[in-house]
């Protein structure tokens, strides 16, 4: 496509990202606020949802139809309500908390101080210990669970905060920051759900001692991001897989290029820019409330370096393998509503705690609702196409997404043999040499299984040709070798 008028642009958004008829969009992001900001003095929760989740979903859905497609925001839209007004009910069991950190008494509304319970995840149990197989690499936390939370304030130099805790605001003036909070907090971090596995620890510990220290964090992993898109777009650039649909993922490698395996090598550049754009580049945008903060023109819960960290241990995925990568290591943006509706469906069946058939549904129930959140980044009319139609292109993104819960099912079959088998209940692979084999088998699996699967989106991103352009504008690495430092032809005109 040219732009070579203003008209032009009119075209643009249905090539790059699908864009809903503003209205069918745009209603259904205020009823749900409007939804909550109702006391239940006005409307029951059967009242609420009869009255306000019939137009959300039906102006969605229409949207839908319209554009032919879905859309990230849209989809997300439809879990956030499904979890706020039907799966959950914030009115009654959702407690805003806040702790001034550094020390002093803890002050809980209702009196006394609390404890953690212990509580089963519903994660398989193995026959030995009785515990839950890896109990930190659940998808979610049980929010069906009727346990009320008993909170322990836990920090790293063991001194207790005042904590401070807002259940839903009689008045309207109070309502509308605790709804607009709520509606903002993606992790739900310094919620009260009603979760005792969420909510022991809520408010977090502060990760971040100073404003200063995640700065730095912050500015070093933009850097690495940087440097790793600016390497991993210097070889997408040399190997013709990326740019012609139809070479082979295990076609062989470009003449000069190391001697690995095609699909490892391809798979783990993809993997590599993901990683890089998720995980990594945001970090710069956060800068800016970290600013407003230290200049005290934004409250201390609404600034990064109170946050808990973005992306979990690197570890985890070597202690638990695949379960460990997205249950552990990646972000957790999601993991309430796309995994609610799982345990809502597997407390309908009366599917055991603890037992697989639990587990295995809220696995594909969840990554199912990732995908469909994920196949809205494919556009309605991409700019350029390669052999494949668009719905085969979405495809490939919902295939990704839906075909993880293998991979953790068979560890969690896996893990339960070795348990019985050959472990025998000595915990052997839990320290030492034991523990060191389990690491290194669990981080080739991993290697191998998204080797495997990291393909589906290769093949999106090169049916829609993302990898046409360079993907940072000034590239480092052609720069220091003599080859230009501007990449992109808009930027290369005005230098």
């Amino acid at each position: 496509m040219n732009l070579t008028s203003l008209s032009d642009y009119k075209l643009l958004p249905p090539n790059l990202y699908p864009e809903p008829p503003i209205w069918y969009h745009l209603v259904p992001t205020l009823i749900l606020p409007t939804a909550l900001l109702v006391p239940r003095t006005v409307l029951s929760r059967n009242q609420s949802i009869a009255l306000f989740i019939p137009i959300i979903y039906g102006m969605t859905f229409r949207a839908w139809w319209i554009m032919g497609a879905v859309d990230v925001l849209s989809v997300n839209g439809l879990l956030w309500a499904a979890f706020l007004l039907v799966l959950n009910d914030p009115w009654r069991d959702f407690r805003y908390v806040a702790a001034a950190h550094g020390g002093g008494k803890v002050e809980v509304v209702g009196g006394g101080e609390r404890k953690g319970p212990t509580v089963a995840n519903g994660l398989p149990s193995t026959a030995t210990t009785g515990r839950s197989i890896d109990q930190a690499t659940a998808i979610s936390l049980d929010l069906t669970s009727s346990t009320k939370l008993k909170l322990s304030s836990r920090f790293d130099d063991g001194t207790r905060d005042e904590i401070k805790e807002q259940p839903y605001p009689a008045t309207l003036s109070a309502r509308v920051p605790w709804v607009l909070t709520l509606l903002s907090s993606l992790r739900l971090t310094n919620w009260q759900i009603s979760s005792p596995r969420h909510d022991i620890h809520q408010p977090p510990p502060q990760h971040y001692p100073t404003h200063r220290a995640f700065a730095l964090y912050a500015v070093q992993s933009f850097i690495l991001g940087y440097l790793a898109l600016d390497i991993t777009s210097a070889y997408i650039s040399t190997d013709p897989y990326y740019h012609d649909p139809l070479i082979p993922l295990s076609a062989p490698l470009p003449l000069g290029l190391p001697l690995l395996p095609p699909r490892f090598l391809r798979t783990m550049v993809i993997g590599a820019q993901a990683w890089a754009l998720i995980t990594k580049l945001f970090f710069l945008a956060t800068l800016a409330p970290l600013t407003l903060n230290y200049l005290n023109l934004l409250p201390d819960d609404l600034s990064p370096h109170a946050w808990p960290p973005f992306s979990g241990p690197v570890s985890g995925i070597f202690l638990y393998g695949v379960r460990g990568f997205w249950g552990r290591y990646w972000h957790q943006t999601m993991r309430f509503t796309t995994s609610a509706p799982g345990y809502a469906i597997a407390d309908a069946l009366g599917l055991r705690r603890g037992g697989a058939a639990r587990y295995a549904v809220v696995c594909f129930i969840a990554f199912g609702l990732s995908g469909l959140v994920h196949v809205g980044l494919v556009p309605v009319e991409p700019l350029k196409a390669g052999v494949a139609g668009v719905w085969e292109v979405r495809g490939c993104v919902f295939g990704f997404f839906a075909v993880q819960p293998v991979a953790m099912l068979t560890e969690v079959v896996v893990a339960r043999c070795v348990a019985q088998v050959v472990d025998g209940g000595g915990g052997r692979f839990r320290s030492g040499s034991g523990l060191g084999v389990r690491m290194v088998v669990n981080g080739l699996w991993t290697v191998a299984w998204f080797c495997l699967t990291l393909g589906l989106l290769g093949e999106m991103g090169r049916q829609l040709d993302y990898w046409h352009y360079y993907t940072v504008p000034v590239s480092i690495y052609h720069g220091l070798r003599g080859e230009g430092w501007v990449r992109w032809p808009v930027f290369a005109k005005m230098a």
